[in-house]
């Protein structure tokens, strides 16, 4: 009835289980808060170290993506959202596994669903999540950063159920904000080369998108070289390639 619609695709035939949940004190949750936050950190850090030390080939980036890597970074180009996957050893540390920066999916039912599990079941607790919040500050933020009365364009795959749901969840987050959003099929964008833009199905142009879709495969399409010089703003960012890559890793 909210939306969860692909629950049903998955191998084992359960997608959302509840016959079980995690239960986490405060102090837990805030320890959760604080590695998170530090996290991130370090990772702009280590952007800043590849940069500096011309690491790109240790991520298999060309000369040509790196140089657009690097202009993004120093442009300051918004990013909307990345999700980590964390361990809890027994000695009750975390441990990052890796930061999923450029297509993190999981965000509808962690921030809708699971919220509403949650009340329905046990009203009187409380639950760290502020993502639907948190998501709309942010759009805030990138709705000021764009040229006034500007679209901003959301694209996916139309065949991953996942992706289409995430990417709606986005737009109406989006709109909330006060941001002009449309959605476009990823294959349905074309490239006007009179006007050296990537237009819609009515074409118009589209200079502002966000894109559920990861860069690594983005750079190897046929138009991917116009994707830098007719593009005004790319979310996420083309900076977020770095951080998606698992040669992050050993850097931070």
């Amino acid at each position: 009835e909210l939306g969860l619609t692909y629950f049903d695709g998955s191998t084992d035939g359960i997608y959302w289980n509840e016959s079980a949940y995690y239960e986490f004190t405060s102090n837990e949750i805030d320890r959760i808060y604080d590695a998170t936050q530090s996290l991130f950190k370090l990772c702009l850090e280590a952007i800043q170290k590849i940069i500096d030390n011309n690491w790109f080939s240790k991520f298999d980036i060309n000369d040509d993506i790196a140089a657009q890597i690097k202009r993004s970074w120093e442009m300051d180009s918004p990013t909307l959202y990345g999700r980590f996957d964390l361990t809890i050893g027994s000695d009750g540390n975390y441990k990052m596994m890796e930061f999923n920066a450029d297509t993190p999916v999981a965000l509808f039912e962690a921030s809708i669903i699971q919220w509403d599990w949650l009340k329905s079941k046990f009203p009187q607790l409380e639950q760290y999540n502020s993502i639907h919040e948190t998501l709309l500050e942010q759009f805030s933020y990138i709705k000021n950063r764009l040229p006034l009365y500007s679209k901003l364009y959301f694209t996916s795959v139309d065949d991953t159920p996942e992706d289409l749901i995430t990417t709606f969840y986005l737009i109406s987050l989006a709109a909330q904000s006060g941001i002009d959003a449309d959605f476009i099929v990823i294959d349905d964008i074309g490239f006007d080369s009179s006007r050296n833009s990537f237009t819609d199905l009515h074409e118009n142009k589209i200079d502002h998108i966000f894109k559920l879709y990861p860069w690594e495969w983005l750079v190897e399409e046929e138009f991917s070289q116009h994707a830098f010089t007719s593009m005004t703003t790319w979310i996420e960012p083309v900076w977020k390639m770095l951080l998606s890559n698992k040669a992050i890793l050993p850097i931070l």
